[in-house]
């Protein structure tokens, strides 16, 4: 949250923060040190810094982010329950982004700006890195985040093809492509959440799959979203 205000402020090159980002991995990965050692620091870091900037370029229309967050909450929680955990972070988190939520969507009167962005998307990894035990849960979760993943994912290949920096800014996100397809910014953010729903429904349904099974739909869903993407132009 520090560094995304800083952002908002500064407009901070993004090698700080990136580099900002991967220390809060570490810390957060220190975390779980006593269970899972180097390999949760590793982790930890991976996903914060890939969630953050996921999510963080997602934030470009009312309602976006908050509305898939509450989605993305409710699929983490329900995984959280059959484990036997609290849920209690994700239903905060969801609260939360339900509550701003009122006050961005449909007509923004405030804006999370990286502050929130960065830091939901640290709240998101905080979440996976609790499923870890359970490598499936890993994966569904994963899974229900499909839609920031593949949007940051085609990004960087937009831009490589493009020849383009990669952390560097366009409007060719999958939502800007929809936005271009169907004109108007409420049904588009609509059409992301229910995106987001399907998702969540594709990873709570694979979480209790055999790796091989698990391993094959996986890849349908990669291609399918693949040429989705392709289709709108994205890539």
């Amino acid at each position: 949250a520090l560094t995304g205000a800083l952002d908002d402020r500064f407009s901070l090159p993004p090698s700080y923060r990136i580099l900002a980002e991967a220390v809060a991995g570490v810390v957060l990965g220190l975390g779980a040190w006593t269970e899972h050692g180097w390999a949760g620091i590793v982790l930890g870091t991976i996903l914060v810094t890939v969630l953050t900037n996921a999510i963080n370029l997602m934030d470009g229309m009312n309602g976006l982010v908050a509305g898939s967050t509450v989605v993305y909450s409710a699929g983490i929680a329900l995984l959280m329950l059959q484990n036997g955990q609290s849920p209690q972070l994700a239903l905060m988190l969801g609260s939360a982004s339900l509550g701003f939520l009122v006050w961005n969507f449909p007509v923004a009167r405030t804006f999370m700006g990286d502050t929130g962005s960065l830091a939901i998307g640290y709240m998101l990894s905080t979440l996976i890195l609790r499923l870890v035990e359970h490598w499936q849960d890993v994966v569904a979760a994963l899974l229900m985040l499909g839609f920031p993943l593949l949007d940051v994912s085609v990004g960087v290949l937009r831009r490589w093809r493009r020849g383009r920096p990669i952390m560097s800014g366009d409007r060719d996100h999958l939502y800007d492509r929809l936005y271009r397809l169907c004109g108007s910014g409420t049904l588009t953010v609509v059409i992301v959440w229910a995106i987001s729903a399907v998702f969540v429904a594709l990873g709570w349904l694979i979480r209790d799959f055999e790796p091989l099974k698990m391993a094959v739909v996986l890849t349908i869903i990669g291609i399918a979203s693949l040429v989705g993407a392709a289709r709108l132009g994205a890539l």
